[in-house]
């Protein structure tokens, strides 16, 4: 499991000119408590999972965290219980983010890596089709193209 610190690096470096700073200025916290919770410290106590959403809420805002595994992979990482339809504060963040994959960020990229590399096997097979039509075309063949599902019967 990445630590906190590391999860903030990670999806800071995703978009030019995100830092801990411009974060703390825009959640209105001060820099040295976003580098102390970078640290580990500073994740428990009265106001800190109400930090962690505002973070999560913050990175979601400037496009870098899409998903509710993302979000909960970082209350994982402060020892925080993931995201709950039972808290008001958990559900307006829900709200605003894609449940459609409660994947966790590395197996949504897996998977996203394995539709990619199907979808380039699917062009090539395609483009191979394509050249052997004009193959034909070429050696002036007449070519009936049928309309499986037109002429099913």
């Amino acid at each position: 499991m990445a630590s906190f610190g590391d999860l903030l690096g990670q999806h800071l470096s995703r978009k030019r000119g995100l830092s801990q700073n411009k974060l703390a200025l825009d959640i209105d916290v001060d820099p040295s408590v976003i580098s102390k919770m970078c640290n580990g410290k500073r994740l428990n106590g009265r106001y800190s999972r109400e930090r962690v959403l505002k973070i999560i809420a913050w990175l979601h805002d400037k496009g870098v965290l899409e998903y509710v595994g993302e979000a909960n992979a970082f209350l994982e990482a402060a020892g925080m219980t993931p995201l709950s339809e039972s808290s008001d504060d958990d559900v307006l963040l829900l709200g605003r983010l894609d449940r459609q994959s409660e994947m966790a960020p590395q197996e949504l990229r897996s998977s996203n890596q394995e539709q990619l590399t199907i979808l380039f096997l699917l062009a090539i097979l395609f483009i191979h089709i394509l050249d052997k039509v004009a193959l034909i075309l070429k050696q002036e063949q007449t070519v009936i193209v049928v309309c499986y599902k037109c002429h099913e019967e």
